[in-house]
């Protein structure tokens, strides 16, 4: 498997993928960026691109980034002495060039992989003129969508110079037509959602546009060696599997810390790094309800907020002594305490919710609390499933919600051979989603594209043999 990723700037080479992939043996993968700052060399070659005026020479320079072969291209200028190119024609000279380039290296890619909608005319040209193509008419296209664009930005007069219509895709809105985002989206022959995109159902509810092909990508793999509460200097006492009831010294430990009153109550953890200011925002409404409902119960925010946030939690901490504690800085150290110390580890946030907070959540054993964002491959299974449950999930984005499932989590924590089997569930899940290829969920889409695109080249060749022989 070949790859080209385009990357908005060359440190943006894809940071998740190559490591993992090269488990696989079977994957090349070369980058392009447009070029910041000084040249690192000289140039290795220089590309033509065509426009309705004439040619633009951009120059490629090459160098190696993480093992990676990485390809940067300089903006031309309009002439000799022209004004330098907008922000669209920027995007579509690079996005162009970026095409040529395999042209140039005699070197094809299975997949062009864009990490930036922003050059989505590169997806157009493979998906019109790019069909037709000898050389590249076989290449899929995959596009990394981290948000929908609030509103569509025509580039029409960009897109005209370089020789490339407004799209007549009869799926796109009028006003997305010749906007290089929509472009992007609605011609890509595989969409990888990302972020905050990467929900149960996110593409129907929150595209304009629907996609060929769509895939969330699991979550990134926790490094076990890492984070591994056997062997973790940090902690007051290490454990595992086999010996959890070891883990009960880091949470008085953690009290101590945070200044806690000594109790065996339910303590609930916030990381705030991880959370956005709404997510905040629901977790004081529904601690607060839960810290006034049982006297047992404990909670503690450990990390940065917003001013408001900040100003909010101090108040309430003030008010509830050695029941809520709140920790603005969050070194490592404490982080890794919170996370051997706490009971319930509490996240709303996307990211808290499925990426690598909450495996490392199911590794030390605080059993997570979140919302219903994570996608299949995170391990979270709900504790209402005796088999495999480790975790607490609510599908309402409410307090009430938040504050039923921590009703759930004390009942579950005064069973001790209920609670022992959920942080077992959890470190097993841990292990087991770190096991997992982490390259397989992009491989996936990486097939459906390129088949895909062979449909697409095959409907093609089928309407030119209809058409009538010429005479």
């Amino acid at each position: 498997m070949k790859v080209l990723f385009l990357a908005r700037h060359a440190t943006a080479a894809p940071p998740r993928p190559p490591a993992a992939w090269a488990e696989l043996n079977s994957y090349e993968a070369r980058v392009v960026a447009p070029l910041a700052g000084r040249p690192p060399a000289p140039p290795l070659l220089k590309l033509a691109v065509p426009t309705v005026r004439g040619e633009q020479v951009a120059a490629v320079y090459a160098s190696r980034r993480r093992g990676q072969l990485l390809y940067q291209i300089a903006a031309p200028r309009r002439g000799r002495a022209g004004p330098p190119l907008t922000t669209d024609e920027q995007a579509i000279c690079f996005s162009l060039a970026a095409v040529a380039l395999c042209r140039a290296l005699a070197w094809t890619p299975d997949v062009l992989h864009v990490l930036d909608p922003a050059f989505g005319a590169a997806i157009y040209w493979l998906a019109t003129d790019g069909l037709r193509d000898d050389a590249l008419g076989a290449v899929a296209a995959v596009l990394s969508l981290w948000a929908v664009p609030a509103a569509w930005a025509g580039a029409g007069r960009a897109l005209r110079a370089y020789g490339l219509a407004p799209s007549d895709a009869p799926h796109l809105p009028d006003d997305a037509r010749d906007a290089l985002p929509a472009l992007a989206i609605a011609h890509a022959d595989g969409l990888l959602l990302e972020g905050a995109l990467a929900f149960p159902d996110a593409p129907a509810r929150a595209l304009p546009i629907a996609p060929r092909a769509a895939v969330q990508p699991r979550p990134p793999r926790l490094d076990l060696a890492a984070w591994d509460p056997a062997r973790d200097p940090a902690l007051a006492r290490r454990y595992d599997a086999q010996h959890l009831a070891r883990r009960a010294a880091n949470k008085r430990a953690l009290q101590q810390a945070l200044k806690l009153n000594p109790t065996s109550g339910l303590l609930t953890v916030v990381l705030a790094r991880g959370e956005t200011s709404a997510s905040l925002a629901l977790e004081i409404s529904a601690l607060r309800r839960w810290l006034a409902a049982d006297q047992t119960a404990q909670a503690a925010f450990i990390g940065p907020a917003a001013p408001d946030i900040a100003a909010e939690l101090k108040a309430l901490a003030q008010a509830l002594p050695g029941r809520l504690a709140v920790q603005p800085r969050d070194p490592a150290t404490l982080v890794r305490r919170a996370y051997a110390g706490a009971d319930v580890y509490l996240g709303l946030a996307a990211g808290a919710g499925r990426g690598l907070p909450v495996q490392r959540a199911l590794r030390y054993g605080a059993v997570p609390l979140v919302a219903a964002w994570p996608a299949s491959g995170d391990g979270l299974v709900d504790a209402r499933r005796p088999r495999g449950g480790n975790s607490f999930i609510v599908k309402d984005y409410n307090s009430s919600a938040i504050l039923s499932a921590l009703r759930r989590a004390r009942r579950a924590s005064r069973r001790a051979a209920r609670w022992q089997a959920l942080l077992q569930h959890g470190l097993q899940a841990a292990e087991q989603v770190a096991a997992e290829p982490a390259a397989q969920p992009y491989l996936a889409l990486y097939h459906l594209a390129i088949g895909a695109r062979k449909e697409k080249r095959d409907q093609l060749a089928g309407s030119l043999a209809e058409l009538p022989a010429a005479t």
